[in-house]
């Protein structure tokens, strides 16, 4: 019988690294900001003052991150670059306005045209997500899986918007199938529920 190979730890992915601490670093404001929004619902100018400056904060952190590694770093408004990094200082800005904390900072790495690595923080995890381009995802629960559901017991992550409810039917398909429908008000939190088994459609 031939030797066993002696195990080996994982290889970690240094780009995931440098995500990790991008977002650690931006941990804190998110979380203090999304609780001081929280609070300024009474008065909707003052909420739309406070998201302002709880995205440029959360910018200024990431690119200034970035900077201090002389890492070059694009806001998510700008062209994607061919080779570099991307920061989202704010997704779900509608959440973080209404004091939710289904809401939070992305970083990715574009690689030859391509996202190589990509990381999510929202105020609600207890960790952040990381994903690579061949090497799956994977979250505070470990490597995320689909769910095996039947479309009738699946869970479909839909729009805010109404109007785009409406114009879809989808509230007519779902008594037609039926499914179950929710909506987090941010997609990239509903990928990742998707993408972790806890819902298996997203329409967006």
């Amino acid at each position: 019988m031939p030797p066993q190979a002696p195990n080996r730890p994982q290889a970690v992915n240094p780009k995931h690294t440098v995500i990790r601490k991008a977002l650690t670093k931006a941990r804190a404001g998110l979380i203090r900001g999304v609780g001081t929004l929280g609070r300024v619902q009474v008065n909707p100018s003052a909420a739309d003052t406070e998201l302002a400056k709880l995205e440029a904060e959360l910018s200024n952190q990431l690119q200034g991150f970035f900077a201090a590694g002389n890492l070059p770093a694009v806001n998510e408004s700008a062209p994607l670059p061919t080779t570099g990094w991307v920061c989202m200082a704010l997704s779900g800005k509608r959440n973080a306005k209404h004091g939710n904390l289904c809401c939070g900072p992305a970083v990715g790495v574009m690689h030859e045209g391509r996202l190589a690595a990509c990381g999510v923080l929202l105020a609600h995890a207890e960790d952040l997500v990381l994903a690579g381009a061949g090497e799956g995802a994977s979250g505070p629960d470990g490597r995320l899986r689909v769910a095996p559901r039947d479309l009738p017991d699946a869970v479909v992550m839909l729009p805010m918007s109404s109007i785009d409810t409406a114009k879809l039917d989808i509230m007519l398909l779902a008594d037609g199938v039926p499914f179950h429908t929710r909506k987090s008000g941010n997609m990239l939190a509903d990928a990742l529920s998707v993408a972790s088994g806890r819902a298996d459609a997203l329409i967006a």
